[in-house]
């Protein structure tokens, strides 16, 4: 099973929103799939609630011993799962250490804005001490100009931060679909704007497995 956290020691950044595409992509390219919700605010356990049952399940564990957390990361590999995503808390905790520890790659959204700037350093600095393999994704990108994106990647870049060179931007239809339990990713009657969003999470997906090492259509199980 391949396990990617997502983790940022601030709130706002769009972890949960990153976690259920990235999910929902691995699911659509008939991964067996899970989701971990580590954060006591439950996005994604009120996400799955509104889906009714719709694969990926989401399963939680809110507990700061890391042995809890790695038990049930043991369960959902034991039942079968090919990718496990996990979601962390928007802040400093041991959850997010405790989760990156179990992880083989970990992604980082940031805004490209000041605020996360200066939040990041924090996260950064934990997965270097504990040797994890991390990526930032640039998320919430405002779609009308490429200045804070460019600059964003500029910085980063200078601190040697590794960064998925792509991007997702802010789109209406990104958190409006959690009201119906889904992703873009599910959503019909998209315009062609909108559909760009779907594009972006895909390409990001696509990236991620290979950085795993899977291959389309043939999941870890087979």
């Amino acid at each position: 099973m391949k396990k990617v956290g997502v983790v940022m020691a601030k709130g706002g950044a769009g972890k949960s929103t990153l976690a259920r595409h990235l999910a929902v992509a691995a699911h659509q390219e008939e991964f067996a799939t899970v989701v971990l919700d580590t954060d006591p605010q439950g996005t994604l356990q009120d996400w799955a609630e509104r889906r009714n049952g719709r694969e990926p399940h989401v399963v939680t564990e809110y507990s700061t011993n890391p042995d809890r957390i790695a038990k049930a990361i043991d369960r959902i590999e034991a039942a079968g799962a090919d990718v496990l995503i996990v979601d962390t808390q928007g802040q400093h905790s041991p959850i997010a250490t405790n989760v990156a520890m179990r992880c083989d790659l970990v992604l980082i959204p940031m805004k490209p804005t000041p605020e996360d700037l200066k939040a990041i350093p924090a996260t950064i600095d934990m997965l270097r001490m504990h040797k994890v393999p991390h990526h930032v994704v640039l998320s919430q990108c405002p779609w009308n100009t490429p200045r804070p994106k460019a600059e964003a990647y500029s910085l980063l870049n200078k601190l040697k931060v590794p960064v998925w060179m792509g991007a997702i931007h802010l789109k209406d239809a990104i958190p409006s679909s959690w009201i119906a339990g889904e992703t873009v990713l599910e959503l019909e009657g998209l315009s062609r704007a909108e559909e760009k969003s779907v594009e972006e999470f895909r390409s990001l997906w696509t990236w991620v497995r290979r950085e795993l090492n899977l291959k389309a259509g043939q999941p870890v199980a087979a």
